[in-house]
């Protein structure tokens, strides 16, 4: 299928859309900050219009209760669409975070769920190459975790991307049949990367990944995650960001400890979100870190699970 024309169609949709034009152009004006936390960095942007999926309410009553703004019957008539493979849709994100943000959900109502839809990310990643794909677990940030979906951002942005280019923070695991691994130490929040050219092996990896992670929380429809995921030249890098919490209990907590932050992929990968000046203002590195620890594994949790991955790979078919 040929790429489909996203300057244009980014143009065409901030020159007929009102919402939409206001919003990218207030995102020029934007605050933001940078904090180096034990010499990570992480770009705070004070961006008010993004409360709505901050704050946004995810439990199933709320879920009933509201329209499903990706369902294409409910999209605003401004927003256009472009049909994707896989039975997906192109939105432009009409509060964005990116200078080009988009929101690629599927045409059907269907669960936020990776399992049986890794392999269209994975298509998505090489279909839109200057773009970074995103997903979002059902609660992992996702505002919408009754609609299966991805968001994609322009590449470039997030400081994760220049991170793993320079390999400080990953550790070269194990090659196992044309997949790299790598776990990641010391950067405040658990990643494990994977990395190859075969579309086959990586999906296999990741659903090892995915029985690993569901062994430590067999409680959950799916195990909690953020991913990322981009295609350069004649392979993909996917991020895998195992979860432990959803939000910090800062965002529970009453007066002066209260913070509107619910970390999600783009958070944890260097650009943290806060819709409301008094926490862009009160953040610090001490916060910054306490937050990253409450919802990522730690280190050692990182390896374990890695190492066990491996083992249920050399025991499993597809290799």
């Amino acid at each position: 299928m040929p790429h489909p024309p996203l300057p244009e169609f980014l143009h065409q949709q901030l020159s007929s859309w009102p919402l939409a034009h206001y919003n990218y152009q207030a995102l020029q004006q934007i605050r933001r900050r940078t904090l180096t936390p034990a010499g990570v960095t992480v770009h705070l942007q004070y961006n008010p219009h993004r409360i709505a999926s901050t704050a946004a309410k995810v439990d199933a009553s709320s879920i009933q209760a509201r329209r499903c703004f990706l369902c294409p019957d409910n999209l605003p008539l401004e927003q256009k669409r472009l049909s994707l493979p896989d039975g997906f849709q192109l939105l432009v994100n009409p509060y964005p975070i990116f200078d080009q943000h988009l929101t690629i959900p599927t045409l059907t109502h269907e669960p936020q769920r990776i399992a049986h839809s890794f392999a269209s990310i994975l298509g998505l990643a090489k279909m839109f190459p200057e773009m970074v794909i995103f997903y979002n677990g059902p609660r992992c940030g996702a505002s919408a975790p009754d609609h299966l979906h991805f968001q994609a951002g322009n590449k470039g942005f997030l400081p994760l991307e220049a991170d793993y280019r320079i390999g400080q923070w990953t550790l070269l695991s194990e090659n196992i049949h044309e997949v790299t691994i790598r776990p990641w130490q010391g950067y405040l929040r658990g990643i494990i990367s994977m990395e190859s050219h075969c579309p086959k092996k990586l999906a296999h990896l990741f659903h090892c990944f995915c029985n690993t992670l569901k062994a430590r929380q067999p409680d959950l429809e799916e195990p909690m995650m953020n991913l990322l995921c981009h295609y350069d030249t004649d392979r993909w890098v996917v991020h895998i960001l195992p979860r432990t919490a959803h939000r910090p209990r800062q965002y529970e907590a009453t007066g002066s400890e209260q913070m509107v932050i619910s970390p999600a992929s783009v958070d944890l990968a260097g650009v943290v979100i806060l819709p409301r000046e008094e926490d862009f203002m009160k953040m610090t590195e001490e916060l910054l870190i306490d937050i990253f620890k409450q919802v990522s594994p730690d280190d050692q949790t990182i390896i374990d699970i890695v190492q066990t991955t491996i083992e249920r790979c050399r025991t499993t078919s597809g290799f």
